[in-house]
């Protein structure tokens, strides 16, 4: 007579081969939505360096004597890469950097104020 067994032939535990299960899943519709996102975020903070700057990318500050009074001096200088965490997991934005005069003619780091400061001890890069 033959004798059945119900023990599993697999050397490794159960937990550690349903970790990799869905590892190489992709559902489409996550993507747009991660997509979307992510260029709803990155045009937000690019409106708010607009604002700040009072013009758009590319264009030149105001004249003298067109409201140059009411706008603030700086310039952009690039972006930076910085990641966010949210329902749908990490996603990466490009953030615009800027340097905002000051009223004593030094400049300071533009700082969105849409876009909170980093708590998981990312390091930021080096001002210049």
């Amino acid at each position: 007579m033959t004798s059945t067994t119900t023990k599993s032939d697999a050397v490794q535990p159960e937990a550690e081969t349903a970790v990799c299960l869905f590892d190489d899943w992709f559902d489409p519709i996550e993507a747009g939505l991660r997509d979307r996102v992510r260029d709803f975020i990155e045009t937000m903070i690019r409106t708010e360096l607009d604002a700040a700057l009072a013009r758009p990318r590319y264009a030149r500050r105001p004249a003298a004597g067109e409201g140059a009074e009411a706008c603030v001096a700086g310039h952009r200088h690039g972006s930076r890469t910085r990641t966010l965490t949210g329902t749908f997991g990490k996603t990466e934005i490009s953030v615009p950097r800027a340097r905002i005069d000051t009223g004593d003619g030094t400049t300071s780091e533009w700082k969105s104020k849409a876009l909170r400061a980093s708590t998981s001890g990312e390091p930021r890069p080096p001002m210049r």
